[in-house]
């Protein structure tokens, strides 16, 4: 495993620990508002077109860097 390798392992390891923590985060304001949390399938609908170009974003910002 070389530099580069451990180098993106470092930064998905960064990226997934910044969105656990901004989920958790979003859940625990939620609770304190005393919101019931529910997934139905518009917040999917509305949550989809959001993450993919997101995800797909980390991805090349990961591997063309």
């Amino acid at each position: 495993m070389g530099k580069a390798c451990i180098g993106r392992l470092c930064l998905c390891v960064y990226i997934f620990i910044w969105i656990l923590m901004g989920v958790v985060c979003w859940i625990a304001f939620l609770k304190s508002e005393d919101e019931e949390i529910k997934f139905g399938k518009w917040g999917l609908i509305v949550a989809i077109p959001i993450l993919i170009p997101i995800i797909v974003a980390l991805i090349i910002g990961i591997f063309y860097r």
